[in-house]
């Protein structure tokens, strides 16, 4: 019998607090918490609602996050230097083509493993660990049907040769796992515990392509104060009063990408330091000063929608989440200091973007146009009833600069890991940890 693609598969730990669940549709994170109650997750509270329309409340992104131009062609070059041309079909505006783009005409099976993209349309398939091909010495434990709690869970597709618009037949898993924490921390609190998020994919071996374009994310958005009653109530439901932070690796210093007026990347890069009116997006981007910046402090005025480079870095090769997640990894903090609440994040990727939710409307937004009923939890302050409104969560999307593969002022900076080649395993992960004082 198929798995229930819109019942929450919660996931939990010995000795861990933090709880998380996830939907095998779209493989959308459904809520985060750390006490009853309590959910760091915005969007919809009927998780059917992620399947009317595409509002990116969670699910995961693919085959290509983010923004490449539509209706031309692009090259790109394999290891062994042959080029290869794409032409991407147009969505959610004219000549671009946005996370993985439109949805395929071809229907999806629950049960199946081969599923049409882009991603965040298909029903993830859950494996026993032993059918596993990227994970299954991990040491991590799987089951294809999950039931009660479980503390971790292998996710998988197959993606057909032409999917989306992509050559090649590539199969995709992604491990979640919660894993108990018992550190503290003098500003943040104590853990509640970890979630480890890592993606792998493969070409086909048999197959005739060589390489091809690639870049997941998870579009995750959070607010960590909204299900605090007081709080919810005096910062109206939104992440305007949270604190982001971005932390440069050892020797680095972190870049703005520019975006021409479609928000297709450019290549150019500027430092943070940078006056507001000198962006593409005008406002103030200074995260990595040290205590970070307010969200709401000098935002731009259809709010955030940016993507920060670090470029890639020496990363421990390691499935031992605490051997990944250390301090030389450490990239993001997001915190709100009046619910006492923080997550920091841990990843191997070359940038990170941040959404404050701009293009959504106005509190109170009708749910038809804005991903559904939001969440009850995050009503508690006596919020009206309302869709997810714009500045309702900061979404944290770790990934390749939009473009890099094509630009050759990014390749360098993390865009050359952008092409999957035959016999290699694309490898990207994130570690968020949950903090409570």
């Amino acid at each position: 019998m198929a798995i229930d693609p819109f019942k929450p598969v919660v996931l939990s730990a010995e000795g861990a607090d933090l709880t998380f669940s996830v939907l095998p549709y779209g493989l959308t994170f459904h809520s985060i918490s750390t006490e009853a109650g309590e959910d760091f997750i915005g969007g919809p509270e009927d998780p059917k609602d992620h399947a009317k329309g595409r509002k990116f409340l969670n699910p995961i992104i693919g085959r290509y996050a983010n923004r490449l131009e539509a209706g031309k062609k692009l090259e790109y070059k394999s290891a062994n230097g042959k080029t290869t041309q794409i032409e991407l079909p147009e969505f959610s505006a004219p000549g671009v083509v946005l996370h993985g783009g439109p949805e395929s005409d071809k229907e999806n099976k629950v049960d199946s493993i081969v599923q049409h993209g882009p991603f965040d349309k298909c029903y993830w398939q859950p494996l026993d660990t032993k059918d596993s091909k990227l994970f299954a010495d991990s040491g991590f434990s799987s089951t294809s049907s999950p039931s009660g709690k479980e503390s971790s869970l292998i996710f998988a597709i197959e993606s057909p040769d032409g999917d989306s618009g992509y050559p090649g037949q590539v199969r995709v898993e992604t491990l979640l796992a919660v894993v108990p924490s018992s550190a503290s921390d003098a500003e943040l609190g104590k853990s509640a515990g970890k979630l480890l998020i890592r993606y792998r994919a493969a070409l086909d071996k048999d197959g005739s392509v060589e390489a091809t374009p690639f870049n997941m994310t998870h579009h995750w958005g959070f607010n960590l104060s909204a299900s605090n009653e007081k709080v919810g109530k005096a910062e109206k439901g939104t992440v305007f009063e949270h604190i982001f932070q971005l932390y440069a690796p050892a020797g680095k210093s972190i870049s703005h990408l520019e975006l021409d007026p479609a928000q297709i990347a450019t290549g150019d890069l500027k430092p943070l330091s940078g006056s507001a009116e000198s962006f593409s997006n005008p406002g103030l981007h200074s995260w990595d000063q040290p205590g970070g910046k307010r969200i709401g402090e000098g935002i731009p005025s259809d709010g955030y929608d940016d993507f920060y480079v670090w470029g890639p870095t020496p990363i421990p090769q390691s499935d031992d989440i605490n051997k990944i997640a250390v301090a030389e990894t450490k990239r993001v903090r997001l915190t709100s200091e009046s619910a006492g609440r923080s997550v920091t994040f841990h990843s191997n990727q070359a940038g990170v973007q941040l959404w404050s939710a701009g293009a959504m409307p106005d509190h109170p937004a009708d749910p038809a146009q804005s991903g559904g009923s939001m969440k009850k939890a995050h009503r508690k302050g006596g919020q009206p009833d309302s869709g997810n409104f714009n500045g309702a969560f900061a979404a944290i999307e770790f990934g390749g600069p939009h473009c890099g593969f094509l630009e050759p002022n990014l390749v360098g900076l993390g865009g050359q890991e952008e092409i999957l080649e035959k016999g290699q395993v694309y490898d990207n992960w994130v570690v968020a940890e949950a903090w409570r004082k």
